[in-house]
């Protein structure tokens, strides 16, 4: 068996034997640590404690940061440089968003570019994290720590059933509203439609991470970033 001798290259293979489609690109080569600090002043440390809280979830996070601000990975910022679309989420906002644009170089690099920013805002809201936000709160928080302005925002606009919003209300977890009209108000440019997949996440037993069931329609997503380009 062929040990790979560097991450890109352990990633590159693991694509491969993934059949991924397009490339996968690590925004740094270096281990580092992600800590929060909440609306009380209390320190959290770690993705995995941030992600799913064992302290008082309802309490705001007022900051995020990396432990050791590493080098970003060079062909990570190459591939920001020369893109035309950056598309930011959807994902969990303070341990999957937001801490791309917190490695060295990157948020620079971002706010030199002229590519056309994309923001996809979540279906649902995370507790601990984006408790009662709006499309707009999902955007304006991002921008806070990114330093650079989003030019659109793609928002669902369909309310998922009523069972799965039972699901999630076991998760204290709520609909994300498309406040389109706050968003055209402050210049952002909208797409909001009903973005929601008709297939489901399905969670294999083995997985212990909690994970979102609901997804996006991948093919909506993409028409409407094609058109941006195109």
């Amino acid at each position: 068996m062929q040990i790979e001798k560097t991450p890109e290259s352990a990633i590159a293979r693991a694509a491969k034997l993934l059949n991924v489609r397009g490339s996968v690109v690590p925004v740094t080569l270096f281990p580092t640590t992600l800590s929060a600090t909440l609306e009380n002043g209390k320190k959290i440390v770690g993705e995995h404690d941030i992600d799913e809280p064992k302290h008082n979830g309802s309490l705001k996070i007022k900051d995020i940061k990396l432990d050791k601000v590493k080098p970003a990975n060079p062909r990570a910022l190459k591939l920001l440089k020369e893109a035309d679309v950056v598309v930011f989420g959807p994902g969990d906002l303070f341990t999957s968003t937001i801490p791309n644009v917190l490695v060295a170089d990157v948020k620079k690099t971002l706010q030199a570019s002229k590519a056309t920013k994309v923001f996809v805002t979540n279906v649902m809201t995370k507790h601990g994290q984006t408790n009662n936000f709006k499309a707009s709160d999902f955007v304006q928080t991002f921008e806070k720590f990114a330093g650079f302005k989003i030019d659109v925002v793609i928002a669902n606009t369909a309310k998922p059933k009523p069972a799965i919003i039972a699901k999630y209300k076991k998760e204290k977890a709520t609909f994300v509203e498309a406040d389109v009209k706050t968003l055209e108000a402050k210049g952002y440019k909208v797409f909001a439609e009903p973005l929601i997949s008709e297939s489901t996440f399905a969670k294999d037993k083995s997985d212990m991470l909690a994970r979102s069931f609901l997804r996006h329609d991948s093919k909506k997503i993409a028409k409407i970033l094609w058109d941006l380009v195109s």
